[in-house]
Protein backbone atom coordinates (compact mmCIF):
# COMPACT_ATOMS: atom_id res chain seq x y z
CA UNK A 1 0.00 0.00 0.00
CA UNK A 2 2.85 2.24 -0.18
CA UNK A 3 6.47 2.68 -1.80
CA UNK A 4 9.54 1.97 -0.09
CA UNK A 5 10.74 0.13 3.29
CA UNK A 6 9.93 2.65 5.99
CA UNK A 7 6.29 3.51 4.80
CA UNK A 8 5.98 -0.43 4.91
CA UNK A 9 7.42 -0.94 7.89
CA UNK A 10 5.23 1.91 9.39
CA UNK A 11 2.25 0.01 8.10
CA UNK A 12 3.34 -3.28 9.96
CA UNK A 13 4.18 -1.37 12.85
CA UNK A 14 1.10 0.58 13.16
CA UNK A 15 -1.96 -1.89 11.90
CA UNK A 16 -1.99 -4.77 14.63
CA UNK A 17 -1.54 -1.48 17.17
CA UNK A 18 -4.84 -0.02 15.77
CA UNK A 19 -6.99 -3.14 15.80
CA UNK A 20 -6.56 -3.30 18.96
CA UNK A 21 -8.35 0.21 19.48
CA UNK A 22 -10.64 0.24 16.60
CA UNK A 23 -12.70 -3.09 15.06
CA UNK A 24 -13.46 -1.03 12.03
CA UNK A 25 -9.29 -1.46 11.43
CA UNK A 26 -9.83 -5.19 11.28
CA UNK A 27 -12.51 -5.13 8.92
CA UNK A 28 -10.15 -3.21 6.96
CA UNK A 29 -7.22 -5.12 7.11
CA UNK A 30 -9.47 -8.79 6.01
CA UNK A 31 -10.92 -6.22 3.39
CA UNK A 32 -7.75 -5.67 1.85
CA UNK A 33 -6.35 -9.11 2.50
CA UNK A 34 -9.54 -11.04 0.58
CA UNK A 35 -8.67 -8.85 -2.26
CA UNK A 36 -5.56 -9.70 -2.55
CA UNK A 37 -5.95 -13.56 -2.07
CA UNK A 38 -8.28 -13.41 -4.81
CA UNK A 39 -5.53 -12.08 -7.02
CA UNK A 40 -3.98 -15.40 -6.80
CA UNK A 41 -6.83 -17.70 -6.89
CA UNK A 42 -7.08 -20.09 -9.99
CA UNK A 43 -10.64 -19.88 -10.42
CA UNK A 44 -13.10 -17.35 -10.97
CA UNK A 45 -15.43 -18.78 -8.19
CA UNK A 46 -12.80 -18.23 -5.97
CA UNK A 47 -11.99 -15.10 -7.07
CA UNK A 48 -15.56 -14.30 -6.68
CA UNK A 49 -15.65 -15.46 -2.82
CA UNK A 50 -12.52 -13.61 -2.04
CA UNK A 51 -13.45 -10.68 -3.39
CA UNK A 52 -17.27 -10.81 -2.04
CA UNK A 53 -15.41 -11.20 1.47
CA UNK A 54 -13.66 -8.17 0.81
CA UNK A 55 -16.83 -6.42 0.10
CA UNK A 56 -18.45 -7.87 3.31
CA UNK A 57 -15.31 -6.75 5.66
CA UNK A 58 -15.27 -3.54 4.43
CA UNK A 59 -19.45 -2.74 4.63
CA UNK A 60 -19.31 -4.15 7.97
CA UNK A 61 -16.17 -1.45 9.38
CA UNK A 62 -17.82 1.27 7.27
CA UNK A 63 -20.84 1.78 10.03
CA UNK A 64 -18.05 2.87 12.61
CA UNK A 65 -16.31 4.59 10.53
CA UNK A 66 -18.98 6.84 9.04
CA UNK A 67 -19.54 7.80 12.95
CA UNK A 68 -16.36 7.99 13.89
CA UNK A 69 -15.39 10.51 10.99
CA UNK A 70 -17.76 13.17 11.96
CA UNK A 71 -15.66 13.74 14.96
CA UNK A 72 -11.99 13.64 14.13
CA UNK A 73 -9.55 13.53 16.70
CA UNK A 74 -5.94 12.68 17.41
CA UNK A 75 -7.40 9.59 18.64
CA UNK A 76 -8.71 8.00 15.96
CA UNK A 77 -7.12 9.81 13.02
CA UNK A 78 -4.21 7.63 12.73
CA UNK A 79 -7.33 4.65 12.39
CA UNK A 80 -9.60 6.76 10.37
CA UNK A 81 -6.68 7.10 7.53
CA UNK A 82 -5.74 3.45 7.28
CA UNK A 83 -9.31 2.50 6.84
CA UNK A 84 -10.06 5.39 4.34
CA UNK A 85 -6.20 4.31 2.38
CA UNK A 86 -8.21 0.36 2.58
CA UNK A 87 -11.74 2.28 0.88
CA UNK A 88 -9.32 3.83 -1.92
CA UNK A 89 -7.24 0.60 -2.60
CA UNK A 90 -10.47 -1.45 -2.71
CA UNK A 91 -12.45 1.13 -4.87
CA UNK A 92 -9.12 1.40 -7.17
CA UNK A 93 -9.35 -2.51 -7.31
CA UNK A 94 -13.21 -2.58 -8.12
CA UNK A 95 -13.03 0.24 -10.57
CA UNK A 96 -10.18 -1.36 -12.99
CA UNK A 97 -12.51 -4.70 -13.13
CA UNK A 98 -15.49 -3.03 -13.99
CA UNK A 99 -14.66 -0.91 -16.44
CA UNK A 100 -11.93 -3.96 -17.94
CA UNK A 101 -15.59 -5.54 -18.23
CA UNK A 102 -17.44 -3.29 -19.73
CA UNK A 103 -14.72 -1.45 -22.58
CA UNK A 104 -13.95 -5.57 -22.80
CA UNK A 105 -17.10 -6.25 -24.39
CA UNK A 106 -16.41 -6.12 -28.20
CA UNK A 107 -20.29 -7.12 -29.36
CA UNK A 108 -21.60 -3.87 -28.41
CA UNK A 109 -23.77 -1.54 -31.47
CA UNK A 110 -23.86 1.72 -31.77
CA UNK A 111 -27.04 2.35 -30.20
CA UNK A 112 -25.59 1.12 -26.94
CA UNK A 113 -22.74 3.20 -27.30
CA UNK A 114 -23.91 5.86 -25.01
CA UNK A 115 -24.69 3.65 -22.24
CA UNK A 116 -21.16 2.09 -22.36
CA UNK A 117 -19.95 5.41 -21.90
CA UNK A 118 -22.48 6.58 -19.31
CA UNK A 119 -21.29 3.33 -17.26
CA UNK A 120 -17.47 4.13 -17.74
CA UNK A 121 -17.85 7.88 -16.53
CA UNK A 122 -19.74 6.60 -13.01
CA UNK A 123 -16.86 4.26 -12.28
CA UNK A 124 -14.46 6.38 -12.88
CA UNK A 125 -15.83 9.24 -11.56
CA UNK A 126 -16.89 7.59 -8.15
CA UNK A 127 -13.42 6.36 -8.00
CA UNK A 128 -11.69 9.62 -8.18
CA UNK A 129 -14.82 11.13 -5.14
CA UNK A 130 -13.62 8.42 -2.87
CA UNK A 131 -9.89 8.99 -3.57
CA UNK A 132 -10.73 13.01 -3.31
CA UNK A 133 -12.85 11.79 -0.03
CA UNK A 134 -8.66 11.11 2.04
CA UNK A 135 -8.42 14.84 2.01
CA UNK A 136 -11.47 15.19 4.37
CA UNK A 137 -9.33 13.36 6.90
CA UNK A 138 -5.72 14.31 5.93
CA UNK A 139 -6.39 18.62 5.90
CA UNK A 140 -7.62 18.53 10.14
CA UNK A 141 -5.48 15.36 11.05
CA UNK A 142 -2.08 16.13 9.85
CA UNK A 143 0.09 17.39 12.10
CA UNK A 144 -1.42 13.84 14.18
CA UNK A 145 -0.41 11.81 11.42
CA UNK A 146 3.15 13.46 10.88
CA UNK A 147 3.78 12.80 14.59
CA UNK A 148 3.03 9.18 15.03
CA UNK A 149 4.43 6.26 13.31
CA UNK A 150 2.26 6.65 10.08
CA UNK A 151 4.67 9.59 9.38
CA UNK A 152 6.59 7.48 6.86
CA UNK A 153 3.56 7.34 5.35
CA UNK A 154 2.21 10.87 4.74
CA UNK A 155 5.14 12.67 4.36
CA UNK A 156 6.58 13.69 0.94
CA UNK A 157 9.65 15.49 1.86
CA UNK A 158 11.49 14.86 -2.17
CA UNK A 159 8.27 16.22 -3.80
CA UNK A 160 9.43 19.39 -4.80
CA UNK A 161 7.13 22.29 -5.66
CA UNK A 162 8.96 24.25 -8.17
CA UNK A 163 10.48 21.08 -10.35
CA UNK A 164 12.04 22.16 -13.51
CA UNK A 165 11.94 19.70 -16.46
CA UNK A 166 14.33 17.72 -16.83
CA UNK A 167 15.78 17.57 -20.94
CA UNK A 168 14.88 13.94 -21.46
CA UNK A 169 11.21 15.48 -20.74
CA UNK A 170 11.15 18.44 -23.07
CA UNK A 171 9.49 16.87 -25.75
CA UNK A 172 7.01 15.65 -23.40
CA UNK A 173 6.35 18.78 -21.37
CA UNK A 174 5.55 20.53 -24.64
CA UNK A 175 2.72 18.12 -25.54
CA UNK A 176 1.13 19.20 -22.57
CA UNK A 177 1.35 22.70 -23.17
CA UNK A 178 0.00 22.26 -26.04
CA UNK A 179 -3.17 20.88 -24.36
CA UNK A 180 -4.06 24.64 -23.75
CA UNK A 181 -5.09 25.23 -27.23
CA UNK A 182 -8.11 23.11 -26.67
CA UNK A 183 -9.67 26.26 -24.55
CA UNK A 184 -7.26 29.08 -25.76
CA UNK A 185 -7.74 29.86 -29.06
CA UNK A 186 -9.35 32.14 -31.32
CA UNK A 187 -12.15 29.78 -32.47
CA UNK A 188 -13.89 29.68 -29.17
CA UNK A 189 -15.34 32.10 -27.13
CA UNK A 190 -14.60 31.89 -23.41
CA UNK A 191 -17.27 29.91 -21.21
CA UNK A 192 -16.92 30.08 -17.09
CA UNK A 193 -15.83 26.47 -17.02
CA UNK A 194 -12.84 27.39 -19.10
CA UNK A 195 -11.10 28.50 -15.75
CA UNK A 196 -11.44 24.76 -14.23
CA UNK A 197 -10.29 23.08 -17.40
CA UNK A 198 -7.00 25.33 -17.10
CA UNK A 199 -6.46 24.96 -13.05
CA UNK A 200 -6.50 21.03 -13.71
CA UNK A 201 -4.19 21.50 -16.63
CA UNK A 202 -1.83 23.34 -14.63
CA UNK A 203 -2.27 20.67 -11.85
CA UNK A 204 -1.47 18.03 -13.96
CA UNK A 205 1.73 19.16 -15.67
CA UNK A 206 2.88 19.91 -12.01
CA UNK A 207 2.18 15.74 -11.13
CA UNK A 208 3.67 14.76 -14.16
CA UNK A 209 6.98 17.05 -12.98
CA UNK A 210 6.98 15.33 -9.87
CA UNK A 211 6.95 11.99 -11.08
CA UNK A 212 9.15 12.60 -13.53
CA UNK A 213 11.50 14.21 -11.13
CA UNK A 214 11.22 10.69 -8.47
CA UNK A 215 11.81 8.53 -11.97
CA UNK A 216 15.20 10.46 -12.52
CA UNK A 217 16.31 10.22 -9.49
CA UNK A 218 15.81 6.29 -9.62
CA UNK A 219 20.18 4.43 -9.74
CA UNK A 220 20.34 3.24 -13.23
CA UNK A 221 21.67 0.11 -10.88
CA UNK A 222 17.88 -0.39 -9.07
CA UNK A 223 16.61 -3.74 -8.67
CA UNK A 224 13.38 -4.14 -11.11
CA UNK A 225 11.32 -5.85 -8.83
CA UNK A 226 7.91 -3.44 -8.95
CA UNK A 227 7.54 -0.04 -9.45
CA UNK A 228 11.29 1.45 -8.87
CA UNK A 229 9.92 4.93 -8.08
CA UNK A 230 7.33 6.06 -5.36
CA UNK A 231 4.81 5.47 -7.34
CA UNK A 232 2.37 6.66 -4.79
CA UNK A 233 3.09 10.48 -6.65
CA UNK A 234 0.72 9.29 -9.59
CA UNK A 235 -2.09 9.83 -7.14
CA UNK A 236 -1.35 13.35 -6.53
CA UNK A 237 -3.38 15.00 -9.43
CA UNK A 238 -6.11 12.57 -8.44
CA UNK A 239 -6.43 13.19 -4.57
CA UNK A 240 -6.09 17.24 -5.26
CA UNK A 241 -8.23 17.38 -8.58
CA UNK A 242 -11.26 20.05 -7.51
CA UNK A 243 -14.89 18.44 -7.28
CA UNK A 244 -15.73 21.52 -10.34
CA UNK A 245 -13.38 19.09 -12.38
CA UNK A 246 -14.88 15.77 -11.31
CA UNK A 247 -17.67 17.03 -12.12
CA UNK A 248 -17.06 18.41 -15.44
CA UNK A 249 -16.14 14.61 -16.02
CA UNK A 250 -19.46 13.61 -14.94
CA UNK A 251 -20.79 16.21 -17.37
CA UNK A 252 -18.93 14.40 -20.50
CA UNK A 253 -17.00 17.64 -21.05
CA UNK A 254 -14.55 16.66 -23.86
CA UNK A 255 -11.76 18.80 -22.96
CA UNK A 256 -12.08 17.05 -19.00
CA UNK A 257 -11.74 13.59 -20.59
CA UNK A 258 -8.45 14.68 -22.93
CA UNK A 259 -6.60 15.65 -19.51
CA UNK A 260 -7.65 11.87 -17.88
CA UNK A 261 -6.11 10.24 -21.05
CA UNK A 262 -3.04 12.17 -20.41
CA UNK A 263 -3.54 11.64 -16.48
CA UNK A 264 -3.70 7.75 -17.84
CA UNK A 265 0.10 8.07 -18.75
CA UNK A 266 1.47 8.80 -15.44
CA UNK A 267 -0.41 4.85 -14.01
CA UNK A 268 1.51 3.80 -17.61
CA UNK A 269 4.89 4.77 -15.25
CA UNK A 270 4.32 2.24 -12.97
CA UNK A 271 3.65 -0.60 -15.28
CA UNK A 272 2.12 -3.92 -14.02
CA UNK A 273 4.17 -3.71 -10.10
CA UNK A 274 0.66 -3.26 -8.31
CA UNK A 275 -2.06 -6.16 -8.06
CA UNK A 276 -4.47 -3.98 -7.25
CA UNK A 277 -3.73 -1.17 -10.36
CA UNK A 278 -3.04 -3.12 -13.52
CA UNK A 279 -4.51 -1.88 -16.25
CA UNK A 280 -6.03 1.25 -14.88
CA UNK A 281 -3.58 3.14 -17.74
CA UNK A 282 -5.59 1.61 -20.52
CA UNK A 283 -9.09 1.76 -18.83
CA UNK A 284 -8.64 5.46 -18.51
CA UNK A 285 -7.72 5.97 -22.02
CA UNK A 286 -10.11 3.90 -23.00
CA UNK A 287 -12.45 5.59 -21.54
CA UNK A 288 -11.55 8.85 -22.52
CA UNK A 289 -11.87 7.92 -26.30
CA UNK A 290 -15.62 6.51 -25.78
CA UNK A 291 -16.63 9.98 -23.95
CA UNK A 292 -15.05 12.74 -26.67
CA UNK A 293 -15.93 10.82 -29.98
CA UNK A 294 -13.88 9.91 -32.89
CA UNK A 295 -13.47 13.62 -34.25
CA UNK A 296 -11.53 13.78 -31.36
CA UNK A 297 -9.21 11.04 -31.11
CA UNK A 298 -6.48 13.31 -32.44
CA UNK A 299 -6.20 15.35 -28.80
CA UNK A 300 -5.48 11.22 -27.18
CA UNK A 301 -3.17 10.45 -29.75
CA UNK A 302 0.08 10.87 -27.61
CA UNK A 303 -1.59 8.76 -24.40
CA UNK A 304 -3.05 5.86 -26.99
CA UNK A 305 0.31 4.95 -28.52
CA UNK A 306 1.97 5.45 -25.24
CA UNK A 307 -0.48 3.16 -23.54
CA UNK A 308 -0.74 0.27 -26.84
CA UNK A 309 -4.17 1.27 -26.99
CA UNK A 310 -6.21 0.66 -30.50
CA UNK A 311 -8.51 3.17 -30.15
CA UNK A 312 -9.80 2.05 -33.96
CA UNK A 313 -11.22 -1.18 -31.53
CA UNK A 314 -13.05 1.23 -29.88
CA UNK A 315 -14.47 2.69 -32.63
CA UNK A 316 -17.82 0.76 -32.39
CA UNK A 317 -18.51 2.32 -29.06
CA UNK A 318 -17.56 5.78 -28.86
CA UNK A 319 -19.68 8.50 -28.88
CA UNK A 320 -20.65 10.93 -31.80
CA UNK A 321 -19.14 14.17 -30.69
CA UNK A 322 -18.60 17.56 -32.50
CA UNK A 323 -14.77 18.79 -32.71
CA UNK A 324 -14.09 20.82 -30.12
CA UNK A 325 -12.10 22.87 -31.89
CA UNK A 326 -10.68 23.71 -35.63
Amino acid sequence: MSFGMMPQQAWCIAIPDLTQKHEFVVHGALAITALHISTSSDSAAAKDKYQNIAALELNMGLASYMAEIRRISSDNVEALFTFSTAISLWSTFQARNDCRSLIADDSVTHTQAEKIASEAVLIICRCLRTLRGIQVILVPGWSKLQGGPLRYVVERESWSTAIPVADAHLAEDEQLKNLEVMWSNPHRAYEDHFDILRQAWIDLRQSFRIVWSLIDSVPSNHPSLGPSFDWTSVFHFAVQCSLRFVSLLEQQCVEAWVLMAHYAILHAEIGNGLWWLDDSAANLVAAAALVIGTSNWDWIAWPAARISIDLESLRPSALNRAKICP
